[in-house]
């Protein structure tokens, strides 16, 4: 097994977000701690965001077809060779050592299995699936909401290294996944085929496997949202409908279990 964790990033278009995320991960991660597996689904010319990989660590699988996030992240984590998994979205920009304090989180404690950073400030209730500061507004003073990236990430550093705070579930914007649960819980559920909720449903396999989910509190990123829905909204998908669908299909799923 590689020591090296694996960041899986599906992307769909939006080529000039997934370079700003291959940048922020080259400028804010220690380059031997990782592989970057980038897949596409079917956007056609990478050169713009694979120009943003010269000299790292990446694998490139394209696919012919948009199979989804779930279908991208499954052959993403068919090509994981690593210790611990990262999935990431394209729309992120990561803050400094983010991975390195996610990961040792994570190495620290023998029953965590799946741990997410904070995201930055965002308006409305339940923004970022309970990761955004907006929603943990008591762990930094009312005048950081206008503080850089930088200074957030250095404050959250003094005052809560190390320490984690139970979350309802681990969106998989960003989430560091130990290999012991990859091997118990396996892939994605392919049922939520282009994605919603399916990062609900593996945090509850995860759970009943005996692992613990959590948000680190030391960590913050940046998260645009929804840019790749946004783009096939335009495209037809009703996410709306996708969104009752596949509630009504992890409800179903786990209504009877024990």
């Amino acid at each position: 097994m590689d020591n090296k964790v694996d960041i899986i990033i599906p992307t769909y278009q939006n080529e000039q977000l997934t370079a700003a995320c291959f940048r922020s991960i080259r400028a804010s991660t220690n380059p031997s701690s990782y592989r970057i597996v980038w897949v596409d689904n079917g956007s056609g010319d990478p050169s713009i965001p694979q120009a943003e990989l010269t000299g790292l660590n990446y694998t490139l699988i394209q696919l012919t077809s948009n199979r989804g996030f779930v279908g991208a992240v499954n052959e993403g984590l068919r090509a994981s060779t690593g210790k611990m998994v990262c999935l990431l979205n394209n729309d992120t920009k990561v803050s400094y050592g983010w991975l390195e304090k996610l990961t040792a989180i994570l190495s620290a404690n023998g029953s965590l299995g799946i741990v997410g950073p904070l995201t930055i400030y965002h308006k409305g209730p339940g923004v970022d699936s309970h990761h955004s500061l907006s929603l943990h507004n008591s762990l930094l003073p009312p005048e950081a909401k206008g503080w850089d990236l930088g200074r957030i990430n250095c404050e959250l550093e003094q005052c809560y290294f190390g320490q984690t705070r139970p979350i309802a579930f681990v969106a998989f914007l960003c989430a560091v996944i130990k290999r012991e649960v990859l091997d118990r819980v396996g892939l994605l559920d392919p049922n939520y085929a282009m994605g919603m909720y399916d990062d609900n449903d593996y945090n509850i396999a995860a759970r009943r496997a005996g692992f613990s989910c959590e948000l680190a509190l030391d960590t913050c990123i940046y998260h645009r949202g929804r840019a790749t829905f946004s783009i096939l909204e335009k495209k037809g998908l009703n996410v709306s409908r996708l969104l009752a669908k596949n509630k009504a299909y992890l409800d179903r799923k786990w209504k009877n279990r024990k």
